[in-house]
């Protein structure tokens, strides 16, 4: 009994939670990053090298004073 017990345990342990690597990074962008446009692009595209989660993503452009200067309607596909 006690043996079984501790096998079940330390199949527990081998197959339990494991860590996710669930960040999202940056793959490219169009204009690209740190780029300095004359006139505003009507968009702004973004990849990243893993989905995103809607409710927790968001993007803010700034100008060179650092002020928002998007329209804080970011979406996702």
């Amino acid at each position: 009994m006690r043996r079984a017990l501790l096998n079940g345990l330390l199949a527990l342990l081998v197959a339990g939670p494991s860590t996710a690597g669930a960040h999202a990074f940056l793959d490219r962008a169009d204009p690209p990053v740190g780029a300095a446009v004359k006139t505003p692009p009507s968009q702004i595209r973004i990849w990243f090298t893993e989905n995103l989660e809607p409710a927790f993503s968001r993007i803010r452009v700034l100008n060179q004073a650092g002020q928002q200067i998007d329209k804080n309607d970011s979406q996702t596909d």
